[in-house]
């Protein structure tokens, strides 16, 4: 890292405000612990119920664009202000649902407003605070997200049996709100904003950086790169795998007779277990290089499934979400490191947020596709069989993506 002293520092101070953003950010992953409860009470089917957390995603996907141009401009304290309120208020409002479309407008859309600016405006800022600790640095923020599947699935789980669901999403709404705004309260978008000597932000780590006669690549530019769609097209898949064992292996859990308190404690595990992944991997991708990281995460992933799949009983469905929790936490902590590496800092914002839609079309599309499959057949198999596949498809589709770096890099220099 090029910072010493108090820029050093500081730079550790960034860390800590994305973790505790992306702690909050967990909630993406949470619907699941609500979804039984919620078709216990109103009779929805769980196609039906699993829309919500769909259309949380689509929004999310739409929005995230014109967030990350939003973050080049203004940066990132206002935007995690505004993401803080817009999604504590959509969560205390989930717990006075009636109808559905209640739940559409409060979870759906302002849940899925107010989390399109977070996981923006953290990698980015961290990008201008580190150049040789990227990965590092990425992982450790990213593991807030584990921490809080790992605090907030047992906490929401213990809640909703307590007190109820409505309760539930008031107090997860409310403490939400608290993160994000205290969050935004300590974030610094870049060393001169506390007039600390300017730097040549990542000359070690985007010198390898796609180019167009010596400057950084624009979104305009990126999005007509063969790389950018593939890269693209393997976070997507990716997503949508993951988010089908995050919505519905509770479901499936209890389905199979595991007790709710275990099927939720292993969805916490998935989070903890991300952590060490995180980490770990990242760290590895700061020594060797982040597309064989990701790849070897990928194929970790696929391994894990067929554990999940002959699951009978809470040991072995902890054992799938250790290994499970560890494979994801490497791959997801990659999103940004990876990003900046192929396309450089200048314009990350807004490269960053167009790449980060494929979180929001995954999550949209997997959960979906599982609880349509689930109401077809009355079983999880068809959709976790495909997590599988898909894992795999996604390591072919980032070595092809590494490789068309390599080609359209030494094509933009000749």
């Amino acid at each position: 890292m090029v910072f010493k002293g108090f820029r050093f520092s500081y730079g550790w101070i960034i860390v800590a405000a994305g973790f505790l953003v992306l702690f909050a950010e967990c909630i993406l992953y949470l619907y699941g612990v609500f979804l039984k409860p919620l078709i216990s009470e109103f009779g929805w089917s769980r196609t039906v119920a699993s829309s919500v957390h769909a259309l949380t995603m689509v929004t999310y996907s739409v929005m995230i664009i014109p967030v990350g141009s939003l973050y080049d401009r203004y940066g990132p304290r206002a935007l995690m202000g505004i993401g803080g309120v817009l999604t504590g208020l959509g969560l205390m409002l989930s717990g006075m649902t009636s109808s559905i479309w209640h739940l559409y407008v409060s979870f759906g859309l302002l849940v899925g407003v107010g989390m399109s600016p977070l996981y923006v405006s953290v990698m980015s800022t961290l990008m201008k605070w580190f150049v040789q600790k990227r990965g590092l640095a990425t992982g450790i923020a990213t593991s807030g997200i584990g921490v809080g599947q790992w605090v907030m699935a047992p906490l929401s789980t213990y809640l909703i049996g307590a007190y109820g669901w409505r309760t539930s999403f008031i107090v997860v709404g409310a403490a939400t709100m608290a993160m994000l705004l205290t969050a935004a309260s300590i974030v610094k978008r870049s060393p001169e904003e506390l007039k600390l000597p300017s730097y040549e932000v990542g000359l070690k780590s985007t010198r390898y950086a796609l180019t167009v006669n010596g400057k950084a690549l624009s979104l305009k530019e990126a999005v007509k790169t063969k790389v950018f769609w593939a890269l693209y097209l393997s976070f997507m898949l990716a997503s949508l795998a993951l988010f089908i064992v995050m919505v519905h292996m509770v479901p499936y859990a209890t389905d199979i007779g595991i007790d709710p308190s275990s099927a939720s404690f292993a969805l916490g595990l998935i989070g903890i277990a991300g952590i060490t992944g995180k980490v770990v991997m990242g760290a590895t991708s700061d020594r060797i290089s982040r597309p064989l990281t990701l790849i070897s995460c990928y194929l970790g992933e696929a391994l894990t499934i067929p554990i999940l799949l002959f699951s009978n009983n809470p040991l072995t469905l902890y054992l799938f979400a250790a290994l499970f929790g560890f494979f994801y936490g490497g791959w997801i902590a990659m999103y940004t490191p990876i990003t900046s590496d192929f396309f450089g800092l200048t314009h990350l914002g807004s490269i960053l947020g167009a790449m980060a839609t494929t979180f929001g079309l995954g999550g949209a599309i997997g959960p979906t596709f599982a609880g349509y499959t689930f109401d077809l057949t009355g079983s999880y198999a068809a959709a976790f069989t495909a997590c599988a596949i898909i894992f795999v498809a996604t390591a072919m589709l980032c070595g092809l993506a590494r490789g068309l770096k390599d080609g359209e890099r030494r094509h933009t220099r000749a």
